[in-house]
């Protein structure tokens, strides 16, 4: 079975405390950074659709526009990496998903809900993130299978309760006019995200 402390806790040995402690933290973000995602938005989005009275092959351009632009992001990181370095990189992430995010969640017009897909094009959040969880791994003590089953688990439970929680602010958005509440929300975690990396001590030598 799971247990969070499994992945975040402190390991006895020379320099192992300061590394759990970051190591935890770096899960807690990559389980935010994927928990917030596809699948997890997929029916927030389209109730966001329904509710701007877009019919369904609107809908299915804008989810697979989504998705093109998703496969761009990531094969962008790489390089996007290489330039700016993995903190850099990583922080550009942040804040660029969120801005998509936010941009969508207040936009009313098409044009306005397709341009918002553009500051997540360079940049992808979570890949300096998910590399620097495998490289740690055995120096914490943890293992790369329990870390990888670990996380696993973390972001399973992440995408199992982000949809109802979803459809809960979609609900409470469309009855107070806030219908795009979901996409703020998800703006709000990749800021969280964001804080918590920076709350991590020697982030420059966990972020390789």
């Amino acid at each position: 079975p799971f247990n969070p402390r499994g992945i975040y806790c402190r390991r006895s040995g020379p320099g192992k405390d300061t590394a759990g402690v970051g190591v935890g933290k770096l899960a807690i973000v990559l389980a935010m950074q994927k928990g917030t995602q596809i699948p997890a938005i997929t029916e927030a989005r389209t109730g966001y659709l329904l509710s701007l009275q877009w019919n369904p092959v609107a809908r299915a351009n804008y989810l697979t526009t989504v998705g093109a632009c998703g496969m761009v992001s990531y094969r962008l990181q790489g390089a996007s990496v290489s330039f700016f370095g993995p903190r850099m990189a990583t922080r550009l992430g942040n804040f660029a998903q969120a801005l998509m995010m936010a941009c969508t969640g207040l936009a009313k017009s098409t044009a306005g809900i397709y341009a918002s897909l553009l500051p997540g094009l360079p940049f992808a959040a979570e890949g300096a993130v998910e590399t620097a969880l495998s490289a740690h791994a055995d120096l914490v003590g943890i293992g790369q299978g329990k870390l990888n089953a670990d996380l696993s688990n973390m972001i399973a439970l992440m995408k199992s309760i982000m949809p109802v929680l979803y459809a809960r602010l979609l609900g409470w958005g469309l009855s107070n006019g806030v219908p795009g509440l979901s996409f703020l929300f998800t703006a709000g975690c990749y800021l969280v995200a964001e804080a918590v990396l920076c709350t991590v001590r020697d982030i420059h030598k966990l972020l390789l």
